[in-house]
């Protein structure tokens, strides 16, 4: 019990953090934008 707070903390800052979700299957296209968004932003 006591664990579960900071792991549902942990994920809500990690959540925070994620700018962008690419699905499988991916081309390199789709990873080049990804991430060229997440270096924009």
């Amino acid at each position: 019990m006591t664990g579960y707070a900071e792991q549902r903390e942990r994920a809500e800052d990690l959540m925070e953090k994620v700018i962008d979700v690419v699905a499988k299957p991916f081309a390199l296209p789709d990873i080049r934008r990804a991430v060229a968004v997440a270096l924009a932003s």
